[in-house]
């Protein structure tokens, strides 16, 4: 079993939220935390800004991506906000000592499959700077395609890289498709 379907996208607890947007590590039981894996402190702000707001969950809460064999959180993904136009945001992150491993590819997967499932959206985009070519990489695989280059408000130069979701299914990469009703039983069928 490769590491991308040995996982699992857990919510982040609200309470983990309000650690991490105040620079604190959330206690974990049960779970070990790989140094790096917790998203930024600048996402749980936005994270609890959002829900704060009444938006809805599934757009604006981060999830922890879960090894389910080692019992730790390696990473993280999410929705940046409810879609637009049938058009969703995602951010995602995996810890430094856990790339190459299959663990963003496993989690990004399993948004784009949770979103799909929605039927709220036909396309998903991911902003990534031109030079970080390993989440470039990802995007390819997982069938995104780069269309825009434009810089933020912050002067950092991205690439906009947009996939059409269509019938359901989410390309892994691995020449599979992922589908089924449960979305945090996330391994592949």
């Amino acid at each position: 079993m490769s590491a991308a379907q040995a996982i699992q996208l857990h919510p982040i607890p609200t309470d983990w939220l309000q650690d991490i947007a105040a620079g604190r590590t959330p206690a974990s039981p049960g779970l070990d935390i790989a140094e790096g894996a917790l998203p930024p402190v600048h996402v749980a702000r936005r994270a609890l800004a959002q829900l704060a707001r009444g938006d809805a969950r599934q757009w604006c809460l981060p999830f922890n991506i879960v090894s389910v064999d080692q019992g730790r959180v390696v990473g993280g993904c999410g929705f940046k906000g409810a879609p637009s136009e049938r058009t969703a945001e995602i951010g995602y992150g995996v810890a430094p000592s856990c790339w190459r491993r299959g663990y963003a590819l496993g989690g990004v997967s399993r948004l784009l499959q949770l979103g799909s499932e929605t039927g709220e959206i036909d396309q998903v985009i991911a902003h990534i700077a031109p030079d970080n070519l390993a989440s470039s990489a990802l995007a390819q695989v997982l069938g995104f395609v780069a269309d825009l280059e434009w810089t933020d408000i912050e002067g950092e130069r991205l690439l906009r890289w947009r996939l059409r979701l269509t019938g359901g299914l989410i390309p892994t990469g691995s020449g599979e498709s992922l589908s089924g009703s449960n979305p945090h039983e996330l391994t592949s069928s």
